[in-house]
């Protein structure tokens, strides 16, 4: 019989032959496993860094700090915007203390409504006082004859036994500039003007107002300001010397001739004021006493700051909303048009609000199931609070209230201001989306209860719509169990429906408890979608960037669990200590420092890549043996003496040779293509070769089961590819049991150790003294576990497949000729 290593030399004689004739097979096995690495290095070449700036971040300010610090939070930086700089938090703790560039009109409506409220309480007289002005103007405005407005002449404000043009002469016009002035119509702009310039002069010292009054005057001597003023006659120019004129009359002067005039002075020449039973001293003292008053006002420094969303469009209200921020922009690259289906980064943010307020304030739905334990399921809102039921009560009245307003001086006053403005509105200073909007108002605000814009109507609807929706929520939520057993049961049932927020369990608590211990342990257990899993002990090596969004990296603060939190050791500390400190609490997230970061993530698709590079020699290999097998060459060389492995031996080293060509080449493309810098080259060899003669290994074992050739190269390739899916469900399972027993395929083994190699390089790691510290800790397996793998499935596919080569060597050639 033929010594075993003369039928390897042999056998290996006519591998070598038959590899000689296949050049293209040839070529093929070892080209192929190439090309994916190649292409892989040519992408490298490509610069894949990412910068990110340094971040800030507002600070958030949780319940106990006030709910103006609340909702600014909410409204202004619940998306948790990166800033350059520090904008909130120890640096501008306050909101409104000028720091803050944009506010929330929101915000800004409470805080301003709150201090109006103090102003009220502070001032009772002066209140008293604004409300008595406001009826009388109103009611004077109510009186004046609104069809016959018209804007007034200078002279008209004076008695008809008056020569107004040669009383002007006084403050030293000339002739010219007298008489024009006399006959001007004086604009709404005069009396604003005149007013502002009046009120400035009160706010100036005396010291001051010595150096002031011989100034020239504004209204007279500035051109631009007279011409938006005074509307002279047609036939009527001024001269430089008539200007000039203007321009030397000062305050004093004015208040001299007002002083000797001021008992001609009167209204009875105005057409408007003609049989309306008005005097000047009654107009101008509620007009006097109401403007100061007015301009004193909390609330209409509020107004002041937002008067022109009145004008604005939805966009610019919704940006006042979020604090200058329009979250509903879609962001767009700039090429081409927006899709009409593209969702906005809000879309995303408003769905899971819906979804957050729907699990923690659910509303009536109809379940065939009633009860969980003793809580009620939908049970309807037991205990309304005040503002509730007067809200449901309000569309009953409404119609009369709308009524009575349409019957009252308001009415009047409204219409008289309306004819005004359609008439005289463009002298005003003001924008024409805001005068429309104005005039809008004026005329329906006051109108009849069937006008669908007045207020009635309009707050009707309001209402009706809020109280249809209000009842869709449950706001008694509290319910108190027995025991923490009773709350799991009760908490999972009530999670089925939706219903479930959170539950507090107080540990060491007896029934007949009358107070805490001197130290509370207390757990918080919230529905478990609303916070963080605890799935990694540590955060992924390669997360460098920042952690900010809302939804996924802050659910502790979105979702209340910190809220919750900082209420219960509130509440626990007050009655321990009996003290109630109103101190608040803010939360910041820490900055962020710039980063540069290479995005190129090797860590997906090194494993499947070397798969993908391994499977057509694989297949090959599986296909030549069983190629000869199927043509019974092998039953001819076992009549010569071939014994049963030494056939598959060769095969076998031949293969290795071939995958070592080409492992060698993938470890320098790895190596030196700037995939795995760090890692050593030696080391990326070892590892992919142990690989390589598990598969070969894998194949000898694969090519007895086989006795066709085509099949068993689609059959190989099938088997190859799924061997790597048990390294895929491993991500998923998170289960260490089942990590190791994937380690038995050498695809998932290979997946594990190219996941770390590649992990590891990020952090600098990758040498032989590092070999031991190469670990994922999640999954309880690490480098040296792989390749202790790799050896033992080398050893039990080989022994595999001698035994079934042994056991069932195939159909034997002569029984079939026989048969």
């Amino acid at each position: 019989m033929i010594g075993f290593w003369r039928q390897m030399r042999l056998l290996l004689w006519k591998g070598v032959l038959v590899k000689s004739r296949q050049k293209f097979w040839l070529t093929v096995e070892l080209l192929v496993p190439l090309i994916l690495f190649i292409i892989l290095a040519l992408v490298r070449t490509r610069d894949f860094t990412d910068f990110e700036p340094q971040c800030h971040y507002d600070s958030k300010g949780f319940p106990s700090a006030g709910i103006l610090p609340f909702l600014h939070s909410f409204l202004c930086s619940f998306s948790n915007d990166c800033h350059l700089s520090p904008t909130t938090g120890d640096e501008q703790r306050y909101i409104h203390d000028g720091r803050d560039k944009n506010e929330s009109v929101i915000v800004d409506a409470l805080y301003y409504s709150s201090q109006q409220l103090e102003w009220i309480g502070e001032n009772p007289s002066k209140f008293s006082q604004l409300l008595d002005s406001f009826t009388q103007l109103v009611k004077i405005l109510a009186r004046i004859n609104g069809t016959q407005i018209e804007l007034p002449k200078l002279y008209q404000f004076f008695r008809p036994s008056v020569n107004v043009s040669q009383t002007l002469l006084d403050l030293g016009l000339t002739q010219e500039a007298s008489d024009a002035l006399a006959t001007a119509t004086l604009t709404p702009t005069f009396f604003l003007r005149a007013f502002d310039y009046v009120k400035e002069l009160r706010s100036k010292p005396k010291i001051l107002l010595a150096f002031m009054a011989f100034r020239p005057v504004p209204i007279l001597c500035n051109e631009t300001i007279f011409d938006s003023s005074f509307v002279l006659l047609p036939n009527i120019t001024l001269t430089d010397e008539d200007r000039r004129s203007l321009c030397g009359v000062s305050p004093l002067a004015l208040l001299t001739y007002y002083s000797e005039y001021q008992d001609r002075i009167t209204l009875e020449s105005y057409p408007s004021f003609r049989g309306a039973n008005v005097t000047l001293e009654e107009l101008s003292r509620a007009v006097s006493t109401l403007l100061p008053l007015v301009q004193e006002q909390p609330i209409f420094e509020g107004f002041s700051k937002w008067n022109h969303l009145l004008s604005g469009s939805l966009n610019n209200i919704t940006s006042a909303i979020f604090c200058g921020d329009n979250p509903f922009d879609i962001a767009t690259d700039g090429m081409g048009p927006v899709p009409t289906n593209a969702k906005t980064p809000f879309d995303e943010l408003r769905l899971s609000l819906i979804e957050f307020i729907e699990k923690i304030v659910p509303g009536q739905q109809k379940h065939e199931k009633q009860f969980c334990h003793d809580v009620w399921l939908n049970n309807p809102l037991r205990m309304a609070d005040f503002v509730r039921q007067q809200l449901y009560k309000y569309p009953e009245i409404a119609d009369n209230l709308q009524t009575g307003l349409y019957g009252s001086d308001l009415r009047a006053a409204s219409m008289n201001v309306l004819v005004f403005l359609q008439r005289f509105g463009k002298m005003l200073p003001v924008e024409p989306e805001l005068l429309k909007s104005m005039e809008f108002a004026l005329e329906h605000i006051f109108a009849p209860a069937t006008d669908p814009y007045s207020f009635g109507a309009l707050t009707k609807n309001v209402t009706e719509t809020f109280n249809q929706y209000a009842t869709c929520f449950l706001l008694d939520r509290f319910v108190t169990v027995t025991n923490e057993s009773v709350m799991e049961e009760t908490a999972t049932c009530l999670a089925d429906y939706q219903q479930y927020f959170s539950g507090i369990v107080v540990m060491n608590m007896t029934d007949n408890a009358t107070e805490f211990d001197p130290i509370t342990f207390y757990k918080i257990r919230h529905l478990p979608s609303l916070v963080d899993n605890t799935y990694y002990y540590e955060d992924n090596p390669r997360r460098v960037f920042d952690r900010n969004h809302p939804f996924s990296d802050l659910k502790y603060l979105t979702y209340g669990f910190s809220f919750l939190q900082e209420a219960v050791e509130r509440a626990i500390i007050g009655l321990r200590v009996s003290s109630n400190r109103t101190l608040g609490m803010y939360a910041q997230q820490e900055p962020y420092p710039c980063v540069a970061f290479d995005k190129f993530n090797i860590v997906v698709f090194l494993g499947l890549f070397t798969i993908l590079s391994f499977i057509c020699p694989a297949a090959l290999l599986v296909k030549n043996i069983v190629y000869e097998k199927e043509l019974r060459l092998k039953e001819h060389m076992r009549i010569m003496g071939l014994g049963d492995m030494v056939h598959l031996w060769s095969w076998a080293v031949i293969s290795l040779v071939l995958n070592l060509i080409s492992t060698a080449i993938i470890a320098a493309i790895i190596k030196f293509g700037n995939l795995l810098v760090v890692v050593d080259f030696s080391l990326i060899f070892v590892f992919l070769s142990l690989f390589a003669m598990s598969s070969i290994a894998l194949c000898l074992l694969l090519s007895t089961f086989f006795t066709n050739a085509n099949i068993s190269t689609a059959a190989t390739c099938l088997i190859y590819f799924l061997f790597f899916f048990p390294f895929q469900i491993s991500l998923k399972a998170r289960s260490k049991t089942f990590t190791q027993f994937t380690l038995i395929f050498p695809q998932t083994t290979l997946g594990y150790g190219s996941a770390m190699l590649a992990m590891y390089s990020d952090d600098g790691k990758g040498t032989w003294k590092d070999i031991d510290s190469i670990y994922l800790e999640a999954y309880d397996v690490s480098l040296v576990n792989c390749m202790v793998a790799f050896a033992l499935q080398i050893v039990s596919f080989i022994l595999l497949a001698w035994y079934k080569s042994a056991v069932s060597p195939g159909v034997d050639l002569f029984s079939k000729e026989c048969a």
